[in-house]
């Protein structure tokens, strides 16, 4: 059981102030005032009591908003430590861990999907947290442990939409490993061929890991607006983009370009000086940034829409 402070910390609820204040930063930010949203954040979060559930929704807002990837880690770590029992943790710690796999730290990911998995069994971030966790052991190439993690889940209601075809694309390459196993207990030669399809069918769904068969290809080929095709560092005139995160190097944004395209995602580097920040598309109008975000966060991607400036 809970010692006593720790359940009420965990009961306590977000005071309507800090709602307010928080509306109001979403506000200036939907409007192009960065700056005066996070100003605004920056004094709620200084604000607050630590381990309070005020402190962790101004936390949650911070990092969610902000402009670089290394603020926004920072914040997520912050409300993982100091608010451990917060609705909004589960919610950092996959942040966290999709961090990580950005990077291409997938045990270190691991660590925060399992916390999430473990400390909130019947959080909503329960069947992401497992099939991130999945998803690690595919790249890490060891398919046994993928496909243990993904048994946990047997029996579990997922919700109808992105984390079940998920699910299914990953279950369809365990049925493959499974049938290339049964198949190289027959005979060497069939061992070969079975392998060879597993392969393909490996090959099949790493294509579009990031995404679902039917959303790949509007990821990776994002509508486009104004503005002419640039290379990295070059943006168009005028116009909105989504942006995904921001970096204080170029090595490390186009390192995350990279990895966002090995998923299928048309990503680039926009800036000539820090911060090099990572997005995806350009679009005339706020409306068809909303969309494109839309299935990016279909897809498992955070971000959100930006204005493109001269």
């Amino acid at each position: 059981m809970l010692p006593a402070a720790r359940a009420a910390e965990a009961q306590e609820t977000v005071a309507p102030a800090v709602q307010a204040a928080i509306a109001r930063a979403r506000t200036l930010l939907e409007s192009g005032e960065g700056a005066a949203a996070r100003t605004l954040l920056d004094s709620l979060v200084g604000a607050q009591g630590s381990g309070s559930a005020n402190l962790a929704e101004a936390l949650f807002w911070r990092a969610t908003l902000s402009e670089r990837a290394s603020d926004a880690e920072l914040d997520w770590k912050r409300l993982a430590i100091e608010a451990p029992l917060s609705a909004r943790t589960p919610d950092a710690l996959v942040r966290l861990g999709e961090l990580e796999l950005l990077r291409g730290r997938t045990a270190s990911a691991r660590t925060y999907f399992e916390r999430a998995v473990r400390d909130f069994p019947d959080a909503p971030q329960r069947v992401k947290s497992t099939l991130w966790i999945a998803r690690s052991w595919f790249d890490d190439r060891d398919v046994a442990k993928a496909c243990g993690a993904l048994g946990t889940l047997a029996g579990v209601a997922i919700p109808a939409g992105e984390l079940t075809l998920q699910r299914e694309e990953m279950g369809k390459r365990c049925s493959l490993a499974g049938t290339a196993n049964s198949v190289s207990a027959n005979s060497a030669s069939a061992v070969g061929d079975r392998r060879d399809s597993v392969r393909a069918g490996s090959d099949r769904l790493d294509a579009g890991r990031g995404g679902t068969t039917g959303t790949t290809g509007a990821l990776a080929s994002p509508a486009r607006t104004t503005g002419t095709a640039g290379t990295t560092g070059r943006t168009a005139t005028t116009g909105f983009t989504v942006q995904l995160a921001a970096y204080e190097t170029r090595r490390d944004a186009e390192a995350s370009v990279r990895r966002l395209k090995a998923r299928g995602v048309d990503a680039r580097v926009d800036g000539e000086a820090r911060p090099f920040r990572v997005r995806v598309g350009r679009y005339d109008t706020r409306a068809a940034a909303n969309a494109a975000l839309n299935r990016l966060k279909k897809a498992g991607h955070k971000g959100f829409v930006a204005e493109i400036t001269p």
